[in-house]
């Protein structure tokens, strides 16, 4: 939203300075294999206080990535500066 904002406004360095961490975080959500998007963009939003590690479950044939993708989101979450979000 803070991207989006800074375009509207004009602000291009502002939208130039966070593109790095916009583009980190899809850099993971979508990576490979990209039909796991769903299942890490819940993992992810489990260090942002958005959800809990019980509600990341996933439809068969696709997988929960929990156990294997929860370090790796907080490290991702993290450095885009949105850990425990929802508790701001």
């Amino acid at each position: 939203m803070e991207l989006l904002e800074a375009v509207k406004k004009e602000d291009f360095a502002k939208a130039v300075a966070m593109q790095g961490y916009v583009q980190g975080f899809c850099d993971y959500i979508y990576g490979r294999p990209i039909g796991d998007y769903r299942a890490r963009c819940k993992v992810a939003l489990v260090p942002m206080g958005l959800l809990t590690p019980e509600q990341t479950y996933i439809r068969p044939p696709y997988r929960s990535l929990w156990d294997v993708e929860k370090e790796a989101a907080r490290q991702v979450v993290e450095a885009a500066g949105l850990l425990a979000v929802a508790t701001r």
